[in-house]
């Protein structure tokens, strides 16, 4: 995944409150790549239908600002996203994914995997004042458990580009990680 680097071993970040998250750094860029983990309390169906529709994934992770869909192809089980992001402090970064997935019925329901990597130029044309991000990779899986909860995995490695530090962009994608298994807890078990 990535750029091309020797990877450091996975070190834990956090885990606290369900939320589980490791990282990794590229020994080249001296970015991280997250593993965020958790059990939430509903069937891997219903979140799968929260993180794939565009509007709802917006409500659960509000620093994307946009996300639809350019092209689908359920039969091939591919798509081309585009995201853009808020900058907070910096600009706002975009970029357009190629989305690849696959299900796999078994005991406890459907185990989902969906795979992303960097298709810029399926995608718009470049925003003015918007950085392009030029490396973004990454999965989730979701793993059906009993009693109707599932196992979440998000892997995901991305280089936010511009004139942001290292050091910040580490922190941002560590939260960015945290936010997306919080607010999916949040949304099923409250």
């Amino acid at each position: 995944m990535g750029t091309n680097g020797t990877w450091k071993e996975w070190e834990s970040a956090s885990d606290r409150d369900g939320v589980k998250l490791e990282v990794r750094k590229n020994a080249k860029t001296g970015v991280f790549q997250t593993r965020v983990s958790g059990t939430i309390g509903s069937a891997t169906d219903e979140i799968w239908k929260i993180l794939v529709a565009p509007k709802s994934y917006c409500e659960i992770m509000p620093k994307t600002l946009e996300s639809r869909y350019i092209d689908e192809q359920p039969k091939k089980k591919q798509t081309h996203c585009y995201q853009r992001v808020s900058g907070g402090v910096v600009s706002e970064r975009d970029y357009t994914l190629r989305v690849n997935w696959t299900e796999e019925k078994g005991k406890h329901g459907t185990k989902y995997h969906r795979t992303w990597t960097i298709e810029n130029e399926k995608g718009p044309e470049p925003r003015k004042g918007v950085v392009r991000v030029e490396v973004h990779d990454g999965s989730w899986t979701l793993t059906p458990l009993a009693a109707g909860k599932t196992a979440f995995e998000q892997l995901n490695y991305i280089e936010l580009g511009g004139s942001l530090w290292t050091m910040l962009a580490n922190q941002a994608v560590q939260d960015a990680a945290k936010d997306l298994v919080g607010s999916l807890k949040r949304r099923f078990e409250t």
